[in-house]
């Protein structure tokens, strides 16, 4: 005696294109709640990275007067300075505005928006010379200007330094 069982399974399978919007997308990831919610996570680490770091720069650092706008130099302040001229009443008066017609840095929430908003590699030749991506141009610079100047191994050195001086 034998008897045979035969099973045959009724699934199938279908390969299908879908195409997928992004809220979708997100639904799909772990729903749109939870999706919002970390995107809003990452914007605030951002724009509280920023503002924190410009605060820092407002503080440590300044910004000259554009030299051209009120017939600076610069370089000619420097060399007389280094030289060991002697200084004249108007030399004297050139450094002094110099120095006092100083600014802070300021970077806020309308150069971050701006940032965000547009791309920094598709900018045109004209938007380069915009005062918002001369903004985003200095932050960079005072940013890594900053953490250099924050690295453990230069504070561990100026404060050896600091001690053999004192």
């Amino acid at each position: 005696m034998t008897s045979i069982n035969v099973r045959l399974d009724t699934k199938s399978v279908r390969f299908e294109r879908v195409s997928d919007t992004i809220l979708t997308g997100l639904q799909s990831i772990g729903g749109f709640y939870e999706s919002v919610m970390h995107i809003g996570v990452l914007l605030t680490f951002f724009f509280q990275e920023r503002l924190f770091k410009s605060a820092l720069l407002k503080q440590i650092y300044q910004l000259a007067v554009d030299p051209k706008s009120k017939g600076y130099n610069e370089k000619k302040m420097m060399e007389t300075l280094e030289n060991n001229q002697e200084l004249s009443e108007d030399v004297l008066k050139d450094i002094m505005n110099f120095l006092l017609l100083r600014t802070r840095f300021r970077y806020g929430y309308r150069e971050i928006i701006d940032y965000l908003t547009k791309c920094m590699c598709l900018r045109n030749a004209m938007r380069v010379n915009s005062t918002l991506s001369k903004s985003h141009l200095m932050y960079g610079k005072g940013n890594n200007k900053l953490e250099r100047e924050l690295d453990v191994v230069n504070l561990i050195r100026s404060i050896r330094a600091l001690r053999l001086m004192s």
